[in-house]
This record gives C-alpha cells, sequence and structure tokens, in this order.
C-alpha cells in the first residue's frame, strides 16, 4: 500500500511546540486551533502569524518538536509492507528543518519520499499524483476532495474535534489505531 502521510501534528507534536514558543517569546496564551487557522490568531494578525510560523517552522526550534507517541515503532511496522510519503505544506527552509527532524529521529529512511504539496487542494493533488492508496492528516479539509482511489483517515487531535468531517473519513486515535484502520477495509 501506498501511504501518505502529514508532518505536522502526525509525524509531530507541532502545536503543543508553536503554543509554548508563542507563550515563552511573545508572552501570548494560544490555543492549539489558533495555531492551526491559515490566517492566524485575529490578536496576532496575518504579518504575525506568518512571523509565528516562521519562527517555529523555519529556524532550528522545529528540531526540537516531539514526535508523536509511538511514532518511531509505528514506521518501523508500516515500512515492513508499505512505501511511506510525508506530504506537507512545508516548503523552503520549513521542509529543510521536517527533513532534518526525520533524520534525527531515525524515521527518513522509512519513507520513500518526502513531498512539497501548497496549500488548497496540494494534498489532493499529491495524493492523486503518488497514486496513494490511504492518505493520513490531521485537517478534515485536507482530506475532502480525495478521489475515491485514496482512503482519507483523521489523525484525531484536540483542534480537530469538533471540526465537520468530510464523507468517507475514518478518524483515528494514534498509531495503533491507524495500523488497525489500514488492516481492515
Amino acid at each position: 500500500m501506498r501511504i501518505g502521510i502529514d508532518f505536522d501534528g502526525v509525524i509531530t507534536h507541532t502545536m503543543p511546540a508553536m503554543v509554548a514558543y508563542a507563550a515563552r517569546q511573545l508572552d501570548m496564551t494560544l490555543t492549539e486551533l489558533e495555531c492551526m487557522r491559515p490566517a492566524g490568531p485575529l490578536r496576532l494578525g496575518e504579518d504575525g502569524y506568518l512571523a509565528l510560523i516562521r519562527d517555529t517552522h523555519e529556524t532550528p526550534y522545529a528540531l526540537t518538536f516531539a514526535p508523536t507517541n509511538g511514532l518511531v515503532d509505528a514506521m518501523t511496522h508500516l515500512r515492513a509492507d508499505h512505501e511511506l510519503f510525508v506530504v506537507t505544506n512545508r516548503a523552503g527552509a520549513a521542509l529543510d528543518r521536517a527533513e532534518e527532524w526525520l533524520a534525527a529521529h531515525g524515521v527518513r529512511s522509512a519513507l520513500a519520499a518526502v513531498v512539497h504539496a501548497s496549500t488548497g487542494s496540494g494534498k489532493v493533488e499529491a495524493a492523486r499524483r503518488l497514486k496513494l492508496d490511504v492518505m493520513l492528516d490531521d485537517w478534515p479539509e485536507n482530506l475532502g476532495g480525495l478521489d475515491a482511489a485514496t482512503r482519507p483517515i483523521l489523525w484525531s487531535a484536540a483542534y480537530n474535534m469538533d471540526a465537520a468531517i468530510p464523507p468517507r473519513v475514518r478518524r483515528v486515535d494514534g498509531w495503533d489505531s491507524f495500523i488497525e484502520a489500514i488492516a481492515t477495509p
């Protein structure tokens, strides 16, 4: 099976790291959901939000993100029978930091490729281009437009619990749950 996996929020605990950065560096208390919004929290403004993304994703700070629970074991298990791709909106320096993070945590070798998918329908297009059988993401909007050939799976997180879930999307609550989900039709 060809499996696409989102980086931020699925492979790494990105949002808690962003919340901690905002508290320490900006003296702001943000929620994880505020860190997910493309336009950012209103009190930061768009420029402030983009600066937060740059500071947390494009700098060595990105290397401090914790892996999601069970990641290394799951990647070891999955790579034995599947072709794995990281499909991320990250580009430029942020993509470089993601590659460094994956290598530092010993999971880069489990991946066929790390693929940049532009914002908007980029992940849907990447899934089509890569002929993915499964796409795992933490943001429902990235899963809604997938072709029928790609099974959409949503990684549960505090910031997506109240989000509208597109049809066909199955929710999982961790790596064991994901492995179980792809083993059953």
